[in-house]
């Protein structure tokens, strides 16, 4: 019955041993101590024999007068793979792993929960064992937190019930209604509330409005009369393409360009602040749902809030500030050739030429810096789901496909809906006339 376990056991990894010890003690057999006495008195990896121990404990916690649990060499020369031993107990005090003996509540109301998210909801109970074993109950209790929060139904659960009153000193059912519906719930992830998330955000939109406007204002002020002298000369070389009436108009463009109102760009700056944050809430929701249910990821969305939002200000404000000095080297050498050209076909050529190599030059940069970017991503979203940087990658570009099939399919969806409006529209108008 228990082949996969004990085969587990012998395992040259002592992950894989550990694996099998914990799935020992949630069986609660007392048949297979024997083997627990085997590993606690062999295995070469201390960890292995302290969780073989501990998993004793646990086991002989269940049972009732029951003769102690010596680990002799006569036990130990006993013991076969697979043999159901006599009854013992560790000689340590046996842990008490809740109160086993309180009559149980109802089972509470079972939810619909998905294999995704049972599998998660089960490894953070794993986790939980893990810092419980190591003493460490107060991350257990966080651990245990995220798990019900997952998966209500794991409140039926007795393995998850029992650890959980280990954990806080309670009666299971006591310690399961405070898990699941005490105010410290509202806080998670590391002391992460949605009133921290917010906050990153609104900062988030405030570096946004400030790298618009400040460099709209300093593009303007800078560099306004260049544009303007670039603008006539384009205009002398291509007057006989256009009418008076498009020259005149992209003259009164440059001129709102070279010299736009303080309130205009403080409401473009806010504007697309705004609007940044709403993108990055968007992307931000496709990450979540491809990290959770195809990576397996155990981080909360307000996590991610937290901990990507602020890197992308700081690489916002980084990037703005490089290609500002790089921008603005660039145009104070296109200053000195605009200066100097007096509208011949050979000047105006290597004034684009200039341009053209300051571009490729920018977007080299902006290459390297997107590839540093994308690590420190990768990175990022490793630790807030907590399955490292390579599912980090791997989740970024399964989440920018999926950006690209949700923004096609919306394109498709408003395409086909303002062609049938227009049509309904049309045959209306054919039908009145």
């Amino acid at each position: 019955m228990y082949d996969d376990i004990l085969e587990l056991l012998h395992s040259s990894d002592p992950k894989d041993r550990i694996r099998a010890i914990k799935e020992i003690a949630r069986t609660e057999d007392p048949s297979l101590l024997t083997q627990l006495a085997l590993i606690h008195k062999n295995d070469h990896d201390p960890e292995v024999r302290e969780m073989a121990l501990k998993a004793g404990r646990y086991i002989r916690s269940k049972q009732q007068k029951v003769a102690p649990f010596v680990i002799d060499d006569a036990t130990v020369g006993d013991a076969r793979l697979g043999a159901d031993g006599p009854e013992y107990e560790m000689t340590d005090a046996a842990a008490s792993i809740g109160d086993l003996t309180r009559k149980k509540k109802k089972n509470k109301r079972m939810e619909p929960v998905s294999a995704a998210a049972e599998k998660r909801a089960k490894g953070l109970v794993d986790r939980a064992m893990n810092f419980s074993m190591s003493g460490k109950n107060d991350m257990a209790a966080a651990e245990l937190r995220k798990a019900l929060h997952i998966n209500p139904n794991l409140a039926n659960d007795e393995y998850t019930t029992t650890l959980a009153a280990e954990v806080m000193g309670l009666p299971k059912d006591e310690a399961i209604d405070e898990l699941m519906y005490s105010a410290a719930n509202d806080v998670a992830d590391d002391g992460i509330t949605w009133e921290t998330a917010l906050a990153d955000l609104a900062t988030y939109g405030l570096v946004i409005a400030i790298i618009v406007f400040v460099g709209g204002l300093l593009i303007s002020r800078l560099f306004g009369d260049m544009l303007i002298n670039m603008m006539n000369i384009y205009m002398q070389d291509s007057s006989s393409y256009y009418d008076m009436q498009t020259v005149e108009d992209m003259k009164l463009l440059f001129n709102q360009v070279s010299n736009p109102s303080i309130p205009g760009l403080l409401l473009s700056g806010l504007s697309t602040g705004v609007f940044s944050i709403i993108g990055i809430l968007f992307w931000y929701g496709v990450v979540h749902f491809v990290s959770t249910n195809f990576m397996s990821g155990m981080g909360s969305f307000r996590k991610l809030i937290h901990k990507m939002t602020p890197f992308l200000s700081i690489i916002n404000f980084v990037q703005a500030l490089v290609l500002g000095v790089m921008f603005f080297f660039l145009m104070r050498g296109m200053s000195d050739l605009v200066s100097t050209v007096d509208g011949s076909f050979d000047q105006q050529i290597a004034v684009e030429r200039s341009l053209e190599d300051a571009l490729n030059v920018m977007q080299l940069i902006s290459w390297i810096f997107s590839i540093v970017v994308l690590i420190f991503y990768s990175k990022i979203l490793g630790e807030t789901y907590e399955f490292g940087a390579g599912k980090g990658c791997v989740s970024l570009f399964i989440s920018s496909i999926m950006m690209v099939v949700v923004a096609c399919g919306c394109a498709f969806l408003f395409s086909a809906v303002a062609g049938s409006l227009f049509s309904n529209l049309a045959m209306g108008m054919s039908s009145g006339m």
